[in-house]
């Protein structure tokens, strides 16, 4: 008999490479069986193939957390097997991302043991030994200035000990640990003039160019790098952080969001994710969550503490607020962000002296915010101090452009309070328009467009809907032949679910309009689309927007309320979505 040919070598390597998928499908299915030991068992026969099968010892590693958190083995014992494996993997790759975050969790003060791995190595004169732990335990710190010096000491003993042009290579990443880009882009240069094809060089130079904030340069730098190796985390880290600077939201958060799971930038990575998301438009607790992230991971960013008030403002969480916004002002009394929202929470809260105070320290460093400056107008008049309101609100016409051509010094004060009255509504600030339109009716109880302002600021705001009817129907009867009166008291009538009496004034109002030729009608047929979708009466409403929103595309310069147009856009989507659910 013949003796049999051996089989080809790529014939064996294909045959082990199936071996090793059908293990890892067999684990995995035993594993969402939660059949810990079948998965154990599959995951360590492949291992004793290919001890070093980062895979593997990953896919093991999480196995031992799932089979220690399911309570059906110690844990205590598991959480160890877990975390010795998470070690092997960073003896391999001392920047695995995986292995560094769960390290960090299982054992918050691992750093230290790596440290005095490094002590040992560096006593030794193993200095690439030294250089993987001290970076590990950089990376698991909080704190690395605890490590950054030896780091600093190990890099100049590598630079010493390098020939060029790694010498100045390593000089180079030690003038950017210690805050020098200037230097370092200066070195990294050289080196690339020297050897232009090492990718490492180039990656460095991208980065000293970010730190010299030359953006666009460091991007032209960094993208090809990503795109030769789109996993590593210090690229994809400065990528999304050059787009971030770029104002580049939604690219920004691609690259960031990985890195936010990661440590070393974890912290920053965070604090970006965060406000490019609200800078986005995703919603407030979101971009909430990855703020506070940054705060626990780390990040120093001196403004973190008012960003996350800013966010706790927007979702109504006021105390909360107000913790984030004196824990800013602790660090720096002159923050603009602190004072101004210790001022808007006290305001919020009915605290009107505090408030004050607060707006007027914000005012010592931004002298010139209009909207500031109306705010605390509107703080003296509710503290009955109309002068005082006056002289703010003059100053407030005085520093907005759109009011340029008006001579702030000498219109009357009734004048004055009439335009800040028309920006708080037009602003949708309706509580303190309300505190203005009542001053302004207080000091001349007769006059029919106080009143009818008044009821309209009552309806915008679904407060006080009683007095308001009382308002706009006394407005009518002063004046009866202003269609915008009659549109007020149907808007009144809309708010207070009287529908029936709504559409007949507000259909009284459009004839009215057509009688004395008033053309800009919208916000009437706005009021009466809400009417027709507050009754059900979806297509009605839909064919209501769509004349409204036709009629201010036509003739721009006779609807000026781009507010209305945009709320009324909103609401002709919010509908026609619904519809199509119901078709």
């Amino acid at each position: 008999m013949l003796a049999a040919d051996p089989a080809p070598e790529s014939d064996s390597r294909a045959s082990t490479s199936a071996r090793r998928d059908i293990l890892l499908f067999e684990a995995d299915i035993a594993l969402r069986q939660h059949d810990f030991p079948s998965a154990v068992e599959r995951l360590e026969t492949l291992l004793r193939t290919n001890p070093n099968d980062e895979e593997a010892l990953e896919r093991l590693a999480e196995t031992w957390q799932l089979w220690g958190q399911s309570g059906g083995a110690d844990p205590d014992s598991l959480r160890e097997a877990s975390l010795g494996l998470y070690r092997r993997l960073l003896e391999q790759n001392p920047r695995h991302a995986r292995a560094l975050v769960n390290v960090r969790r299982l054992a918050p003060d691992e750093w230290r043991r790596y440290l005095g791995r490094a002590a040992a190595a560096e006593s030794s004169r193993q200095d690439l030994v030294a250089e993987t732990y001290l970076r590990i335990s950089f990376e698991l710190s909080d704190t690395s200035a605890i490590v950054r010096e030896r780091l600093g000491k190990l890099t100049r003993r590598l630079a010493e000990a390098a020939p060029e042009p790694e010498r100045t290579f390593y000089m180079g990443r030690l003038d950017l640990a210690e805050g020098r880009p200037f230097e370092a882009a200066a070195r990294f240069r050289q080196c690339l003039d020297a050897d232009s094809t090492m990718t490492v060089f180039r990656k460095y130079y991208g980065i000293a160019l970010f730190e010299k904030e030359e953006y666009s340069e460091a991007l032209l730098w960094l993208q090809p790098i990503e795109e030769s190796d789109p996993s590593d985390p210090d690229v994809r880290y400065y990528i999304g952080s050059l787009l971030f600077e770029l104002r580049h939201w939604q690219p920004a958060l691609e690259h960031l969001l990985p890195v936010a799971e990661q440590h070393l930038y974890r912290g920053e990575a965070a604090r970006m994710v965060g406000i490019a998301l609200a800078e986005a438009g995703v919603h407030d607790e979101v971009a909430l969550k990855y703020l506070e992230q940054a705060v626990s991971d780390g990040s120093t960013n001196p403004d973190l503490p008012c960003r996350i008030g800013e966010h706790l403002v927007q979702l109504h969480r006021w105390d909360e607020a107000r913790a984030r916004f004196e824990a800013c002002r602790e660090a720096n009394p002159k923050h603009p962000a602190a004072n101004l929202g210790l001022g808007l929470v006290a305001d919020e809260q009915g605290r009107w002296k505090e408030s004050l105070g607060h707006f007027e320290d914000f005012l010592a460093t931004n002298p010139k915010s209009p909207a500031v400056l109306i705010r605390v107008g509107v703080g003296w008049l509710r503290l009955e101090e109309p002068d005082s309101a006056a002289a703010r609100f003059r100053s407030a016409i005085r520093a907005d452009s759109v009011f340029a051509g008006m001579p702030a010094d000498s219109i009357r004060n009734s004048e004055l309070f009439e335009v800040i009255f028309l920006v708080l509504m037009a602003s949708r600030e309706y509580r303190d328009g309300i505190v203005v339109g009542e001053h302004l009716l207080a000091q001349e109880p007769a006059n029919s467009s106080y009143m009818n302002n008044l009821a309209m600021a009552l309806a915008d705001a679904g407060e006080e809907l009683g007095r308001g009817l009382d308002l706009a129907r006394k407005a009518n009867e002063a004046s009866p032949d202003n269609p915008g009166f009659q549109d007020t008291l149907g808007w009144v009538q809309v708010r207070m679910k009287k529908y029936g009496e709504a559409e007949a004034t507000l259909d009284g109002s459009l004839a009215l309009a057509a009688k004395v030729g008033l053309m800009d009608v919208a916000e009437i047929r706005y009021h009466r689309a809400v009417l027709y979708a507050s009754r059900n009466e979806r297509m009605k409403a839909i064919d209501e927007l769509n004349a409204t929103i036709e009629g201010m595309k036509a003739a721009p310069a006779a609807y000026g309320n781009p507010q209305l147009r945009r709320t009324a856009e909103a609401l002709l989507k919010r509908l026609t979505e619904e519809q199509k659910q119901i078709d």
